[in-house]
């Protein structure tokens, strides 16, 4: 044990001896030549400010379309699930998505968190982060569901208007509209929502989506507005955040009184702002007095509920089941759809014009 303890302190004293013998630190030597700089990283937030700046333009976008009934209509959460038509596909953002993968996607649905119609249903919002996030989610023709008409095709503004045009038309027929002059048309008492629905704007652009019964007035007259985009009124020269722009509202109230936008009419109507709305309300007024009388002849018919604006269950001719889907095609371009009756007038008037007349031939 001795033996190993002397062995053990003369080992440390060597390790002491080698430590304390240890000479100064030398002088340090000459630096080496700096290396090459890298590249500056791109700033996180360039691609955002191309949008998202101070000139307030998105701000702007936003408080519209918080105005329009694209965002306060409530047919998003009432829709969402349905099994059958194509609810889903107007009526909420997810259901118009899937449409847009074409037979890939699955429009009916229940889908989590259900919106409205929005930015980035019309939109390429957040792909690359640029201005071209502006650009539509769709611009390609729009073959109709109703199978009356063909294609809406618009090459207007960049064919914006055939975006529309995918939900603003006729839905189908159940059962089929009936041939001018044919058979019968049998409604059973699940049919008495028989119509168009409640937008038959593009089919009505377009000279289609009506029963052309034979009549004194012609269904392919020429109106300029078929030329035009929808853009072209609907998204004109906002009245701050009430009506045009994102809004895409035509009429807006203002200190108690209603007004009609007219910053995208007055391109082409250059009579006085009051010429133009009186020409505007006359035209709305002829209208409404010819579909109170087409009304007046379908309750006489027996096919109108005069209760509750839908079709009776029952069998009728032909021209009779057609008067009654011209009635709620002009409807659904005007007063209750929130229009004017200011799309194609020629053509409204002689879907409804010419049904009165016929409508009055029959006992």
């Amino acid at each position: 044990m001795k033996s190993l303890l002397k062995l053990l302190s003369i080992s440390a004293l060597a390790v002491f001896v080698i430590i304390a013998c240890e000479g100064p630190m030398g002088p340090a030597g000459k630096d080496g030549v700096d290396g090459v700089d890298g590249i500056n990283g791109t700033d996180g937030t360039a691609k955002c400010s191309a949008c998202h700046n101070n000139s307030a333009v998105i701000s702007a976008k936003q408080l519209q379309y918080d105005n329009s009934q694209h965002a306060n209509g409530e047919m998003a959460a009432y829709t969402n699930g349905r099994t059958s038509g194509d609810c889903q596909k107007c009526h909420t953002h997810q259901g118009f998505m899937e449409f847009l993968k074409g037979t890939g996607g699955n429009v009916h649905q229940t889908f989590l968190d259900v919106q409205q119609p929005n930015c980035y249903t019309c939109h390429q919002v957040h792909k690359d982060f640029a201005v071209t996030d502006l650009a539509l989610t769709t611009t390609a023709p729009v073959t109709f569901m109703n199978g009356i008409g063909g294609q809406y095709n618009n090459t207007a503004s960049n064919s914006s208007g055939n975006l529309c045009a995918n939900c603003h038309q006729a839905r189908p027929a159940s059962p089929a509209i009936p041939a001018v002059g044919s058979g019968n048309l049998t409604l059973s008492t699940s049919q008495t929502r028989w119509g168009p629905h409640y937008s038959s704007v593009s089919n009505i652009m377009t000279n289609t989506g009506g029963y052309h019964t034979a009549g004194t007035l012609p269904y392919n007259a020429s109106h300029s507005h078929k030329n035009l985009s929808c853009t072209s009124c609907h998204m004109a020269t906002p009245y701050g955040d009430k009506a045009g722009g994102h809004s895409m509202a035509l009429r807006y109230e203002s200190q108690g009184t209603e007004y009609v936008l007219q910053a995208g009419c007055i391109t082409c109507h250059t009579e006085s702002a009051s010429a133009f709305a009186t020409k505007n309300n006359n035209s709305r007024a002829a209208v409404n007095s010819m579909l109170d009388e087409l009304k007046t002849e379908l309750i006489r018919l027996g096919i109108y509920n005069s209760s509750t604006g839908l079709a009776i269950p029952g069998t009728y001719q032909a021209d009779i089941a057609g008067a009654f889907w011209n009635y709620k095609v002009a409807v659904g371009d005007g007063d209750d759809a929130g229009g004017l009756y200011a799309h194609n007038p020629p053509y409204t008037k002689a879907l409804l014009q010419n049904s009165i007349d016929r409508m009055k031939q029959l006992k």
